[in-house]
């Protein structure tokens, strides 16, 4: 299986197309402008009219080229007037299932990380006798008293 790569469709699938290699560099720049546009609206309007203006070109110039596009593109199935790119559906197919099956995959990871740590905070607090909120605060810990110097000047010149 060949590697995917992090764009939003398979541009080396197009590539090796049979009928995108005949394009000009002209129609495979119109070619891929419709592509992003279908891919961020998820169909293009099938009116060349309207197809020119989101193509940033020419009427005249989009019908020259429309009979070497037009073979690429596919009406779309519930939404009269616009069209599809088949590989494109394909590849947003294909992502939603990886985004899915990743989303799936995390959602267990976090249960299970949240009944691990459920299970060693009471593991914890079965160990230990003294509760957390119970225990001594610093300022309540008796120290053995602090001999002042004087209390040492007067120890020495006992032993002495």
């Amino acid at each position: 299986m060949k590697e995917r790569s992090g764009m939003p469709y398979d541009v080396v699938a197009y590539e090796a197309d049979d009928l995108a290699m005949q394009l000009t560099e002209a129609e495979e720049g119109l070619f891929h402008r419709m592509l992003r546009r279908a891919w961020m609206n998820g169909s293009i309007p099938a009116d060349l009219k309207a197809l020119s203006l989101i193509c940033r070109t020419h009427l005249t110039r989009l019908k020259h080229a429309w009979p070497k596009l037009d073979p690429l593109w596919q009406s779309h199935p519930n939404l009269p007037g616009r069209l599809i790119n088949l590989k494109q559906e394909h590849e947003r197919h294909w992502q939603d299932e990886k985004r899915s099956a990743f989303r799936r995959a995390g959602q267990i990871s976090a249960k299970l990380q949240k009944e691990r740590r459920e299970t060693s905070t009471t593991f914890q607090r079965r160990s230990n006798d003294v509760p957390t909120s119970q225990s001594p605060s610093p300022s309540s810990i008796s120290s053995p008293p602090v001999d002042s110097p004087k209390d040492i000047q007067n120890s020495k010149s006992k032993h002495l």
